[in-house]
């Protein structure tokens, strides 16, 4: 009798202990510890937390599986990160970039500047049809995050030689079947296991295409004991079913309906777990990514709860407290040789092009940030949905790069919508055809229809042997309706009718800087509209003008209309060989104040007219980061007309207001768009800028101008120094509001200046055909 109780005694005390395992196996040896990590989009940064508890008692697991965000943290663990260097990459994360199809602007390629990101839809022509867009993330952020943490894994060639083994599941979309990633490039399988359906495009792995693993298996405790582990920690983040009135959308009905074969089998997974960790992580969801912070210190506080088990566990398994913190691998790996180089994928774009945009050559010894360095640049053609490498240990001492890309259709209608309250509302299309016109070319045809139309047609194609430099034709028409003030009151109105032809040549290796030499012919047409200017009996007044112009532009923001880092800075310089002014009547007009048409321009518009002249203009501005929700922005910049002819009419500099019309128009808060036109001037600003939330920034600040009228080079003695900094000197001040809408940014700024005190307003919404809105 006695025995039967203390029989039972100790069956109920194996039974309803906590860790229910053996220190060690039949051979005796400690028995295999296996970690679980699930899906759970943003909640799965809570597997970091616990991990850190994990480390603290000296746990770290034999074997690893994981799906999803649970594969992600699992996956860089298991190949050598520390918990705490998990905790940096997660913070160091931008992750509202890597969660979107947005690339910041500077890494972009200089030539595509100007027209990238600047639209509301983008809709790809195939066959001649237009094609909705999939709406889904592609995940080229995600892909270069992954594929940056993951460098060190390249020398592994299976998943088993990682310092801890380790395993994946993603979904595969042609058998509903889960893919078991053993092996392969460990970034790929990171990002078919993260392929969140109606979220992210599918993974394409060769031969067939693949999804978040989560569908089929969110929590793989089985793979575990397949790879040998006996004593399992499972750590679940993911939904259950939730009922019908938080499901909330279609797009939660497709996900909760595509979850079903995992969800159906999470409870015999959980009671195979020794022990079983759901952390609470509070009201944060999957999509709560912007609560890193949060989430991290959940997980932290889930594994404090669970330090007992852990504890015990060790004990058990008789595993002793590190003498010294793990440490982790280095965050920046040792330089390789590359052996060969393949590419994929590139159809429409030159293997020419390419090579010459990655900058790499078989031989070369280069580290991680080269490589990836020329991987942007050649994501930055702009011809590109996506552009990944990977990196294979090919013999002892080189490395084989692979570069694989996804080309976009070869033609694409863009377009956005705009209102400002200076140039009205307008529809903007764009229509961008890859190799219309030859290999290796790319050319836009793009109008404004507006009540201050526009029409544009670029036509750029990469030249020479390496193709590092573009041949560039452009022909810009603009019809511009802009006020003109006197003391800041509306005085008339100018009507531009103006038509531009430029040819030349650009480089284009850099994504943040370039070089350009070319020629323009400029035709003008210019009225006043109420004839306070002109007698009404002008029809216009034509300039012709020929030049040469040569450039430097430096561009390194990471984003045109809402920069939080970066700097901009312009060189031009323009040499005007032939300008030609002439004034023509209205019909059935013969006499205008006593001139004949033929006597007003031989008398007046002729002597005004300038033989050779050039025009220099720098500017410069930076936005300086000084936390992540403020930052300073000085510039400054300056214009000067050189010429010897005195008293002649010249192509005036456009200073005032909130946006660049064109690249060499100049803002000015306290002044009304181009209110001050002169041939010489100089400007510094000091601006602040607080990101209120992440879609609302917030401009305030000061600029002050100084200008004055043409000065000859053979009389520089006659400049006027009072009148430039004196009688010509403005000071003025504002504030701007913008918001990044789903239509563009909205912006609505006040400003007055010291000279006439008149107040300012502006206001903008959407992208507008403007350099720069």
């Amino acid at each position: 009798m006695r025995n039967i109780i203390l029989y039972l005694i100790l069956t109920t005390f194996i039974f309803f202990s906590p860790i229910r395992t053996k220190s060690q196996d039949n051979s005796g040896k400690r028995k295999k510890i296996g970690l679980v990590l699930s899906g759970g989009g943003a909640k799965g940064i809570a597997h970091v937390g616990i991990l850190k508890a994990m480390e603290e008692e000296g746990l770290r697991p034999d074997y690893i599986a994981g799906t999803s965000m649970g594969s992600i943290i699992g996956g860089l663990y298991a190949m050598g990160y520390s918990a705490d260097q998990l905790d940096t990459i997660v913070r160091a994360i931008d992750w509202g970039m890597v969660l979107s199809n947005n690339i910041p602007l500077n890494y972009i390629s200089y030539e595509e500047k100007e027209y990238y990101n600047r639209y509301l839809i983008e809709l790809p022509i195939v066959d001649g049809k237009l094609k909705l867009p999939s709406g889904m993330i592609e995940g080229q952020s995600l892909s270069e995050v992954l594929t940056h943490y993951t460098w060190p894994a390249m020398k592994y060639h299976s998943f088993d030689d990682f310092p801890i083994p380790f395993r994946c599941i993603a979904t595969d979309v042609s058998n509903g079947k889960e893919i078991v990633f053993k092996d392969g490039p460990l970034s790929e399988a990171l990002r078919a296991s993260m392929s969140i359906p109606t979220a992210f495009t599918a993974a394409d792995l060769d031969t067939t295409l693949a999804v978040d693993g989560g569908v089929v298996n969110n929590f793989p405790v089985e793979e575990l004991f397949k790879m040998g582990a006996e004593v399992v920690i499972g750590v679940n983040v993911g939904d259950g079913f939730l009922p019908a009135e938080e499901i909330g959308s279609m797009t939660g009905i497709l996900m909760q309906v595509a979850m079903i074969p995992s969800l159906e089998r999470i409870s015999e997974q959980i009671e195979m777990c020794n022990i079983y960790i759901r952390p609470d992580l509070k009201e944060n969801s999957t999509a709560s990514f912007s609560a890193y912070a949060e989430i991290l210190e959940l997980g932290y506080i889930a594994g404090e709860e669970n330090r007992n088990e852990f504890k015990a566990l060790a004990e058990q398994l008789s595993i002793k407290s590190p003498e010294k913190e793990y440490e982790g691998i280095p965050f920046d790996p040792a330089p390789i040789e590359i052996g060969k180089i393949n590419l994929n994928g590139n159809d429409l774009v030159t293997e020419t092009l390419v090579l010459s945009k990655l900058g790499i050559q078989v031989g070369d010894t280069v580290n991680r940030e080269e490589i990836e360095e020329g991987v942007r640049r050649v994501y930055g053609i702009n011809s590109f949905k996506k552009v990944i490498y990977q990196i294979e240990h090919s013999d002892a001492n080189e490395y084989e790069l692979t570069v694989k890309m996804r080309e976009k259709p070869p033609a694409t209608l863009k377009s956005s919508v705009h209102y400002d309250n200076l140039f009205s509302a307008g529809i903007v299309l764009n229509l961008t055809l890859r190799n219309l016109l030859g290999k290796s070319s790319r050319t836009i045809i793009a109008g404004d229809i507006s009540t201050n139309p526009k029409f544009r047609f670029d036509y750029l194609k990469y030249v020479g042997a390496k193709e590092n430099i573009a041949l560039n034709f452009r022909y810009d028409f603009t019809n511009e309706e802009i006020p003109t003030y006197s003391n800041g009151k509306l005085e008339d109105v100018q009507v531009s009718n103006q038509q531009t032809f430029n040819l030349g040549f650009i480089t284009t290796q850099s994504l943040q800087h370039s070089f350009y030499l070319g020629a323009a012919y400029q035709f003008n047409k210019e009225k006043a509209r109420f004839a306070t200017l002109l007698p009404e009996e002008i029809k216009h007044v034509n300039f012709d003008l020929f030049k040469i112009n040569f450039s430097y532009a430096a561009n390194q923001l990471n984003d045109r209309n809402y920069p939080t880092k970066g700097r901009e800075i312009l060189v031009i310089g323009e040499s005007f060989l032939k300008s030609q002014y002439y004034a023509k009547y209205e019909n059935g007009i013969d006499s205008v104040i006593g001139f004949t048409e033929q006597e007003l321009n031989d008398l007046i518009i002729k002597p005004m007219t300038p033989t050779i002249y050039g025009k220099v203009q720098v500017r410069y501005f930076e936005v300086i980061p000084i936390t992540p929700r403020f930052q300073i922005i000085p510039g400054v910049s300056t214009g000067i007309t050189l010429a010897l002819d005195t008293l002649k009419s010249f192509d005036d500099f456009r200073i005032g207001g909130n946006q660049l019309v064109k690249i060499t128009d100049n803002r000015f808060f306290g002044l009304n768009f181009a209110e001050v036109r002169n041939q010489n001037f100089l400007k510094a600003s000091l601006f602040f800028q607080n990101v209120l939330f992440s879609n609302l920034y917030l401009k305030y600040g000061a600029n002050l101008l100084l200008h004055h009228d043409h000065v000859p080079l053979n009389n520089i003695g006659s400049f006027d120094f009072e009148d430039f900094f004196v009688n010509n000197s403005i000071l003025g001040y504002g504030i701007q509001a913008t918001y990044k809408s789903p239509l563009g940014p909205v912006s609505g700024g006040l400003s007055r200046n010291t000279i006439d005190s008149n107040f300012r307003f502006y206001l903008a919404i959407g992208f507008s055909f403007n350099y720069s809105d």
